[in-house]
C-alpha cells in the first residue's frame, strides 16, 4: 500500500491542508505546535476507525478555532489500483464514510458498512475499530510505522505501565511472509545458531529426542529403569505367590507331623502301616526340597529388589538431570534476550562515542591550525626584523 496524497479539513489546528506524498519517502517538517502530530494521527484514525465511532478517539480531532466536521479525504494505491477514501468524523452514526477506485476504475462507490468492510479488507485488517474500544487496539494497527510525539525513545514493545501489548512475533512472521527481514546483531545471530545448534543435536525433525543427545540417552535410561521397575514389581509378585506356597507347604508338613504323632502312638499298628507311611516319607522329601528352592527363590528375590531399589535411585537421578537439561534451555533463552537488550545499549555508546570522538577531532585540528598561524606570525616578525636590520645596513659598492 502507498498513500498519494491526503486533505484535512477542520482538524484541530488544520482548516484546510492539502499534501502529496512523494514516491519514496515524504519529510514533514515544521516548528512545534504546528500540526505534525495531527497529521499523523488523523491519517492513522481515517484508516482503522469508523466514521460513526465515538468517544475520546474522535474527540480528539475536533478543531477549536475552526467550525465544522473533521473530515480527511486520502487517495491511496492497493492491489494495483487506486482508490479514493472519504470519512466525517461527526461523533456518531451521522459520521459518513465512502470508498471508491480512482478516475478511471470501474467499481462501484462503496457507503457506510460496505466501505468500512472494503477498506479493512484493503488493509488485511479484521475491521475498523469503534471509538470507546479502540484506545489500546488503535496501537496494534501497523504500530510499527507509528512513532508517538514524546514516545520517540520508548520500547515500542510496551506501554507506559512497561506491559507488552505489541505483538512482535506477528509482526516479524508478516515480515516474512512477504520477503522482508528482521535485522540483527552478529551477536543475536550467534546466539540464536548457538540455540538451534542445541536443538537440532537434541531433536529430531519430528519432535523427538535424538538417539545419542543428552535427552535421548537419558530417556533411554529412564525406560531401562522403568523395564527393571516393572520387572522387580512381576517379582515381587512372584515373591508374594511363593510366600503362598510355602504358607500352603508349612501346613502341609504340620499336617505330616501330626500324622507321624499318630503313627507313634498306634506303635503296634506301625509295622502294618510301614507300608503306607513309605510314599508320604518320599513326599516329606520331597517337600523339604521345595522349600529348600523356594528359600534360594526368596534370596534372589531379596537380591532383585534391591537392584530395583538402585534403579529406582538412578531414575529419580535421570529425572534430576531432566530437569537441569530444561532449566539450561530456558537460561540459553533468557541470555539471547538479556544480549539483545546489551546489544541496543552498546549501539547508543557506540553512537554518543562517535560523536565525541569527532568533536575531538575537530578540536584538534582547530589547535593544529591555531599553532600553524601563530608559527607564520612569528616568521613573518622574523622576517621583517631581518629587512629592518638589512635596511639599516650601508649599502654594497
Amino acid at each position: 500500500m502507498r498513500l498519494v496524497r491526503c486533505r484535512l479539513r477542520n482538524v484541530r489546528i488544520h482548516g484546510e491542508l492539502s499534501l502529496d506524498f512523494a514516491p519514496g519517502l515524504t519529510m514533514v517538517g515544521g516548528a512545534n505546535e504546528t500540526g505534525k502530530s495531527t497529521l499523523l494521527q488523523a491519517l492513522h484514525r481515517t484508516l482503522f476507525l469508523k466514521a460513526t465511532a465515538r468517544g475520546s478517539m474522535v474527540e480528539e480531532l475536533g478543531s477549536r478555532t475552526h467550525k465544522g466536521i473533521p473530515t480527511v479525504d486520502l487517495e491511496f494505491e492497493a492491489r494495483g489500483r487506486g482508490w479514493q477514501l472519504h470519512k466525517e468524523f461527526s461523533g456518531g452514526s451521522r459520521g459518513q464514510v465512502q470508498l471508491q477506485q480512482a478516475p478511471g476504475g470501474d467499481g462501484p462507490v462503496l457507503r457506510g458498512p460496505e466501505a468500512e468492510a472494503e477498506l479493512a479488507k484493503l488493509l488485511e485488517e479484521d475491521g475498523p475499530l469503534d471509538g470507546r474500544t479502540a484506545g489500546s487496539s488503535l496501537k496494534l494497527r501497523w504500530a510499527h510505522l507509528w512513532v508517538e510525539q514524546g514516545r520517540a525513545g520508548a520500547n515500542p514493545l510496551q506501554d507506559q505501565d512497561g506491559r507488552q501489548f505489541y505483538p512482535l512475533e506477528q509482526l516479524i512472521q508478516q515480515l516474512e511472509k512477504r520477503g522482508g527481514a528482521a535485522l540483527q546483531s552478529p551477536l543475536d545471530q550467534q546466539v540464536a545458531d548457538d540455540i538451534d545448534e542445541l536443538l537440532k543435536n537434541t531433536f529430531t525433525k519430528t519432535g523427538k529426542s535424538k538417539k545419542h543427545s543428552s535427552l535421548g540417552e537419558a530417556e533411554e535410561k529412564e525406560a531401562a529403569a522403568e523395564d527393571a521397575l516393572e520387572q522387580a514389581k512381576q517379582l515381587v509378585e512372584e515373591d508374594k505367590n511363593v510366600s503362598d506356597e510355602l504358607s500352603q507347604v508349612y501346613d502341609k508338613l504340620a499336617n505330616i507331623n501330626g500324622q507321624l504323632s499318630n503313627l507313634k502312638e498306634q506303635l503296634p499298628h506301625l509295622q502294618l502301616l510301614q507300608n503306607r507311611y513309605t510314599p508320604q516319607r518320599k513326599e516329606l522329601k520331597t517337600c523339604g526340597d521345595t522349600v529348600k528352592r523356594l528359600g534360594q527363590d526368596q534370596r534372589s528375590l531379596r537380591e532383585l529388589t534391591r537392584k530395583e531399589q538402585e534403579q529406582q535411585v538412578k531414575h529419580r537421578h535421570l529425572q534430576e538431570k531432566d530437569k537441569e537439561f530444561t532449566q539450561q534451555l530456558d537460561s540459553a533463552q533468557q541470555t539471547k534476550t538479556e544480549y539483545q537488550q546489551q546489544h541496543n545499549r552498546l549501539r547508543e555508546r557506540e553512537v554518543c562515542l562517535e560523536s565525541q570522538m569527532s568533536q575531538l577531532q575537530w578540536r584538534k585540528n582547530r589547535k593544529q591550525l591555531r599553532q600553524q598561524i601563530q608559527e607564520l606570525e612569528r616568521q613573518k616578525k622574523a622576517q621583517d626584523q631581518l629587512q629592518k636590520s638589512l635596511g639599516g645596513l650601508p649599502q654594497i659598492k
